[in-house]
């Protein structure tokens, strides 16, 4: 830098030589403190958390939280809690993911802020259905479904044409009683 006459070149070599501390005298003990808080905090929200589901506050089988990192995918429902449409939307994106335990916790979450949310049920159905990692859907899953779908059947807005139709494909997935050749079903769910 010495052959460079640039003044900011001088102020370049200045800065080299003066310690970090030098700088900023509380850096060292805000850096620290932040590691510490950084550190702490997931931990200090788990704990909550877990008091909570164990003083039964919240029921461990449905107990989630809005997770990040998982994408942004939005699909627009029917209710009047923002809460409900994250949780709703977090369902699908763990739907889409496979996650389907996940995808109904996150669905549940959205019934338990919002029961009147026909959708939300509807989620807890697609939840509970075959994908490409598991095939063979139980007995106890098809009675699980039926009875979200069931619900979600009474509560849907017959006006909204989108939500009655995704509705309704579900419960066609579902036939009560099951039937073994299930490809009619799936392909009449794949248009809607």
């Amino acid at each position: 830098m010495e052959d460079c006459h640039c003044p900011l070149a001088a102020v370049d070599d200045a800065n080299e030589k003066r310690d970090v501390h030098e700088r900023s005298p509380g850096a060292k003990q805000l850096a620290i403190a932040m590691i510490a808080v950084s550190m702490v905090v997931p931990f200090a929200s788990r704990f909550a958390r877990n008091a909570s589901i164990e003083k039964g506050t919240i029921d461990r089988s449905t107990a989630t939280h809005l997770f990040g990192g998982i994408g942004d995918y939005h699909r627009k429902i029917t209710t009047n809690s923002p809460l409900a449409q994250r949780y709703f939307d977090q369902g699908l994106a763990f739907l889409y993911g496979f996650n389907r335990e996940e995808a109904r916790r996150s669905f549940q979450a959205a019934v338990e802020i919002d029961p009147g949310c026909a959708m939300a049920k509807w989620g807890i159905a697609a939840a509970f259905g075959p994908d490409i990692n598991n095939t063979d859907v139980g007995e106890s899953a098809v009675l699980a479904a039926n009875q979200a779908i069931a619900a979600s059947r009474d509560l849907v807005d017959p006006s909204n044409v989108v939500e009655r139709a995704m509705v309704e494909a579900m419960a066609s997935r579902y036939a009560d009683p099951d039937v073994a050749d299930r490809w009619p079903f799936e392909i009449g769910r794949a248009h809607v």
